[in-house]
This record gives C-alpha cells, sequence and structure tokens, in this order.
C-alpha cells in the first residue's frame, strides 16, 4: 500500500476546440491525464502532490471520495509526468 498514487483524472471534454458539442451518447476515449492527490512513502522523488501526470489507462480501481471520481493504483502506471 506504500507504493500506490492516488490520482484525479481530468474530466472528458464536452466540446471539441472548434466548439462543436460532443452528445452524451458518443463513446469517448479515455482520459489518460490527471492531477496526482497523494502519494505512499515509497513513491519516487519526482512524483509529488499536484503533479500533472499520463498514466495507462488500465491497471488503476476507481474509487469515489467526497463524490469526486479518484484512481488509485502502483506507481509504475504512470508513464510521464507533465510540466
Amino acid at each position: 500500500m506504500r507504493d500506490l498514487v492516488l490520482i484525479k483524472p481530468d474530466e472528458a471534454k464536452t466540446t471539441t476546440e472548434s466548439g462543436i458539442i460532443i452528445p452524451d451518447e458518443v463513446d469517448r476515449e479515455p482520459i489518460n491525464i490527471g492531477v496526482v492527490v497523494s502519494v505512499g512513502e515509497l513513491v519516487p522523488a519526482p512524483l509529488f502532490p499536484d503533479a500533472k501526470v499520463v498514466f495507462k489507462p488500465y491497471g488503476f480501481d476507481e474509487i469515489v471520495v467526497n463524490d469526486q471520481k479518484l484512481l488509485i493504483g502502483k506507481y509504475e502506471l504512470i508513464t510521464g509526468i507533465l510540466k
């Protein structure tokens, strides 16, 4: 449990960059970008809370805390840190 990270994933976009509205019926690709909420004590130093990260689409467990969807999983599932 000490090598886990808690991530708040970015929400799926409801409009395109040009302003076209995407209906709810359309299957959207999963968003693989989010913000780290918390890290376990064995997680390496470059990964810290509030870091924006790219992660693998599968392998995380979804939990709900205070009506907020969060993902929890091993830090090895994170593929990059965004600046």
